[in-house]
């Protein structure tokens, strides 16, 4: 029976591997005769609704916590009324925010991370992460070894305004595994009041 199972789950994970090849492969630019240009920059479409949802479906369960909820610090349930928060009452996380887009997640990250190093004189990275990222829950000081080497300070030197970005792609790039916004979006995120 396990051998059955197994076997159907190979099948389908082939399956969905083949719709990939097989999509990448009708969106791939046709070329106008003799040129190098592609004849249309319009994207494939496909008929397949069912098969895209499906495949959005797995693909985002697959996603880091962090970016599925639109929350790359991951920072933890509150009561906090942030901007674009996913109501408490409609989170489906429990332990973690929700947000709806990834603008108000990084915006909330940034507030939080900004509020400890102005307000509350955590202005080192050392500082700050232990705050922020408790050894009880993480490897600090792989944590602290990690953020210093991408934001290109010390660990124990101030942290500046100017650092705040790469600060920030640090922390998402630790608590996910990678980085997936583009530093507008970040600088976007941060300027929102």
């Amino acid at each position: 029976m396990k051998g059955l199972i197994v076997g159907g789950v190979l099948l389908g994970l082939g399956g969905v591997a083949f719709y990939l090849w097989q999509r990448g492969r009708d969106a791939a630019p046709q070329m106008a005769a003799g040129s190098p240009i592609p004849a249309t920059t319009e994207p494939a479409t496909t008929t397949s609704g069912f098969f895209d949802n499906m495949i959005y479906s797995v693909t985002s369960v697959l996603e880091p916590r962090g970016i599925r909820n639109h929350n790359p610090g991951n920072l933890v349930l509150t009561t906090i009324a942030w901007k674009g928060k996913v109501p408490n009452a409609q989170n489906t996380d429990g332990k973690f925010e929700q947000f709806t887009q990834p603008l108000w997640g990084i915006r909330a990250m940034f507030m939080d991370v900004r509020g400890d190093i102005e307000k509350d004189g955590l202005n080192t990275i050392r500082k700050l992460l232990t705050e922020y990222a408790p050894k009880f829950e993480n490897n600090l000081a792989a944590y602290i070894q990690s953020v210093v080497s991408q934001v290109g300070i010390g660990p124990d030197a101030r942290i500046l305004p100017s650092h705040y970005l790469n600060l920030l792609k640090a922390i998402i790039r630790h608590e996910n595994g990678k980085q997936p916004y583009s530093d507008a979006l970040i600088i976007e995120a941060m300027n929102t009041k």
